[in-house]
């Protein structure tokens, strides 16, 4: 890759020094698809094998809060972005560690024979691979706010969007079928290889770094990597302290504690508080797994991935609050559009029509969630700041998912469905109040300013 000079070069929020779109739409790409091919297998294929081998609901719930892990990655967030530093890089350090790591523990799997009889077991490997997942996640996060400018947010958290659910096609859905004919082996096999494939660009790749840049970050004292850091060991502990602070810190942006601690976990669990029941929903009303693999995994990843890049452009040509008020209102009527599948009276037709609108417009709002995280998190702290926001967002998604296929198994897919498109308007108005008050005028300054 051609570095330019940082005079002349688009710049990202602190700076820096940003590659062209021709360099970071593939890497971001190839790492958000291959985290994604494990966790769609994982989170949504294996649910599928589970229940048809007679797992319980109230079993499965408890498995997928095993997932509620990436909820907690703020906690080493503030290790990612104090160490690894180098001169070849930083958070790219951090991806080739963790990138071979989660591909071992996706081969661990050959070790589970059965699944329903050594839940233990995987729910073990799971945990593992949920961690390193969540821990490789901070890093491309991270990456992608430094190397991403504001006029390119929305395309690059609806690239992000579109990548996870091009892995959720490739483990969800070609993996899944690809066990129901030929077995568990060769599923695990090609979910390892797969996670592996970013490492070719990831190894091409120059990050920018802040002082190799010769740019002072805004705020040198609390930047893990100013010139006044000391080196080694000492410098690791300086960087750690520093983004400590950056945590405290990133609340007292305006609106973000709003946002963080209220409308956005409103609004995206909301929208996504159905998805949970989608594949339960699916084997009860007799689905096979071959069906429910390409249903899933293959089918709904195409409406997905258009709308996911679907709203990272309209977000910049409509602004936050018009694409949250559209994302979300269309998300709660296409939460209704699943009573045909919740009511076990759907034509397949009727079913599969009702799934590709509501996580097209699952995935359309989620875009905007992760693009207004990106608004309020700061190039000097992009570790910490991106995964404390999409923590949050996480945590109540899970439990939110859980909670759902809980009362599920007593009040019943219907009345839950309901309640999921009620919590989808109510997540509506308060992130709409949000943007109101704090969000256009946020990233309307920072676009002046750049």
């Amino acid at each position: 890759m051609t570095m330019h000079a940082p005079s002349a070069a688009p710049t990202a929020a602190g700076g820096l020094p940003i590659p062209p779109l021709r360099t970071s739409v593939p890497l971001l790409g190839s790492l958000y698809t291959a985290q994604y091919v494990g966790v769609g297998f994982i989170y949504f294929g294996l649910v599928a094998i589970l229940r048809r081998q007679g797992i319980e609901l109230a079993q499965l719930a408890a498995f997928q809060l095993i997932g509620a892990v990436w909820a907690l990655k703020f906690l080493w967030a503030p290790l990612v972005d104090a160490v690894g530093r180098t001169r070849t890089g930083h958070y790219r350090n951090w991806i080739l560690v963790v990138q071979p790591l989660l591909a071992l523990s996706v081969l661990a799997l050959l070790l589970i024979r059965e699944p329903a009889t050594q839940l233990g077991a995987l729910g073990l490997i799971i945990g593992a691979y949920a961690f390193l997942s969540a821990t490789q996640d901070i890093a491309a996060d991270a990456l992608a706010v430094r190397i991403v400018d504001a006029r390119h947010r929305g395309v690059a958290n609806g690239l992000a969007g579109a990548g996870s659910w091009l892995g959720n096609i490739l483990g969800g859905g070609l993996v899944v079928v690809m066990y129901d004919a030929i077995g568990w082996t060769a599923a695990v096999v090609t979910l390892t290889v797969l996670t592996l494939l970013p490492l070719v660009l990831v190894l091409r790749f120059a990050e920018p770094l802040p002082q190799a840049a010769g740019v002072q970050p805004r705020s040198a004292s609390s930047h893990p990597h100013s010139a006044e850091a000391p080196a080694g060991f000492a410098g690791a502990a300086h960087g750690l302290r520093a983004s400590v602070r950056a945590m405290r810190s990133l609340f007292a942006q305006s609106g973000c504690r709003f946002w963080a601690l209220a409308a956005m976990p409103a609004f995206l669990c909301g929208v996504t508080a159905a998805y949970g029941l989608l594949t339960v929903a699916l084997v009860d009303a007799g689905w096979s797994l071959t069906a429910i693999g390409v249903l899933m995994g293959i089918v709904l990843g195409f409406p997905a991935i258009a709308a996911s890049l679907g709203s990272g452009w309209l977000l910049a040509r409509f602004g936050r609050r018009t694409m949250i008020l559209a994302t979300g209102i269309a998300a709660a009527a296409a939460t209704l559009g699943l009573l045909p599948l919740m009511g076990g009276d759907g034509s397949r037709l009727a079913v599969v029509a009702g799934v590709c609108l509501y996580v097209a417009a699952m995935a359309a709002a989620s875009t905007v969630v992760y693009t207004v995280n990106m608004d309020y998190s700061r190039v000097e702290s992009a570790g910490v700041d991106f995964t404390l926001l999409a923590s949050t967002a996480i945590l109540f998604s899970y439990v939110s998912g859980a909670l759902m296929t809980w009362l599920a198994d007593s009040l019943g897919y219907v009345l839950v469905t309901v309640i999921a498109s009620g919590l989808a308007l109510l997540g509506t108005g308060l992130a709409a109040l949000h943007a109101q008050r704090h969000g256009v005028r946020a990233f309307a300054a920072e676009e002046r300013a750049h």
